[in-house]
């Protein structure tokens, strides 16, 4: 094909499957990359231009994130060579946790059977984190976008299993940065081992007051963050469910958070509508 042909079906092509122009965003910025293309002559040969192709969907996959995605891919000829600038949207707006006003304490799940006069939905912990969290991170989903190879792990007290897709809350991959701490926060999830002597079946107004746009409450964001990155670092976080659980292991009884989280590829689709 053409020289000038072989750039426009790549444009269009690399925008069609990788571009959301439509995406709301308020920061853009630019880069570059470049492919080893022979365009000295008036031809090119079309298994050259497939290549072409598969090389830049590679280079491009880094460019989207959950922060960020790719607004624009403009191919220029430069040199002979096949130029690629891409422009990066990122800024989007978060949804903010629904006020910064917390009470005292917030309780865990069981607390219907510890003090049900206490107990509202308003003060359950894991209630909370889960809403902070799924709030924050809703996709608005346009005309022709669906989410596909969805996947869910589970951090709970089930033995850790990678084809599972689960975690024990205690492995060391689900370890809190302060391990041990008289059976106190042991986990990135939230752990409490029965009569230990620094804390309670409530989380503080301190950690509950933790709050980053994209991150929550005592370690569940990381954990999101850190089961992505290690088994689906090209998938978008798309949602998770929050309970209470406990464990007797021979350390004692733990009182812990369990969690559901799922990832998923985001496309785009033609409509039949």
């Amino acid at each position: 094909m053409s020289v000038d042909s072989a750039i426009w079906y790549l444009e269009a092509a690399l925008n069609y499957a990788q571009a959301q122009a439509w995406l709301e965003h308020s920061t853009l910025e630019v880069d570059s990359i470049t492919y080893v293309l022979d365009l000295s002559g008036n031809a090119v040969s079309t298994s050259s231009v497939y290549a072409a192709y598969n090389e830049f969907v590679a280079d491009l996959a880094t460019y989207t994130t959950d922060d960020q995605h790719i607004h624009l891919v403009d191919l220029l000829e430069s040199n002979g060579q096949l130029l690629g600038l891409v422009q990066v949207a990122s800024g989007y707006a978060k949804n903010n946790p629904p006020n910064i006003n917390y009470p005292a304490n917030y309780l865990a799940w069981w607390c219907n059977v510890d003090n049900p006069v206490l107990c509202n939905t308003s003060n359950l912990a894991d209630h909370v984190i889960r809403q902070r969290i799924n709030s924050a991170n809703q996709y608005a989903l346009q005309p022709g976008q669906f989410f596909h190879s969805i996947e869910t792990w589970l951090v709970s007290v089930d033995p850790t299993s990678i084809p599972a897709k689960t975690y024990w809350w205690r492995d060391p991959f689900m370890a809190s940065p302060t391990p041990n701490n008289n059976g106190y926060r042991e986990s990135l999830l939230y752990s409490w081992r029965d009569g230990a002597p620094l804390g309670g079946k409530c989380l503080n107004a301190v950690e509950m007051r933790y709050w980053t746009g994209n991150a929550t409450t005592n370690g569940t964001w990381r954990a999101i963050t850190k089961i992505r990155l290690q088994h689906c670092p090209n998938k978008l976080f798309t949602g998770c469910n929050m309970a209470g659980g406990a464990q007797t292991i021979p350390e004692g009884l733990y009182w812990i958070h369990v969690g559901t989280f799922t990832y998923a590829l985001l496309a785009s689709g033609g409509s039949n509508g």
